[in-house]
């Protein structure tokens, strides 16, 4: 069985990482992503950093605060 990579450190900015290199590595173009709380939170620091690489994000269940947009 294959499992997801995993890496000890844990924040923001490793998870942003993380989908971008799982995007690429899967060939993934313009996805339409959407995310649930602290996954729609990742979702727009990621848009943030690599809006060329989204068509669309659907957030659901949180809002932004200013804490979100620090990058």
């Amino acid at each position: 069985m294959r499992q997801s990579p995993h890496s000890n450190e844990f924040n923001y900015e490793v998870m942003t990482d993380d989908l971008s290199e799982f995007l690429n590595e899967h060939q993934i173009k313009a996805p339409v992503i959407i995310g649930h709380s602290m996954g729609g939170r990742l979702l727009m620091k990621f848009a943030l950093r690599n809006e060329d690489l989204l068509n669309k994000l659907i957030v659901v269940d949180i809002r932004p605060t200013s804490f979100d947009f620090t990058l």
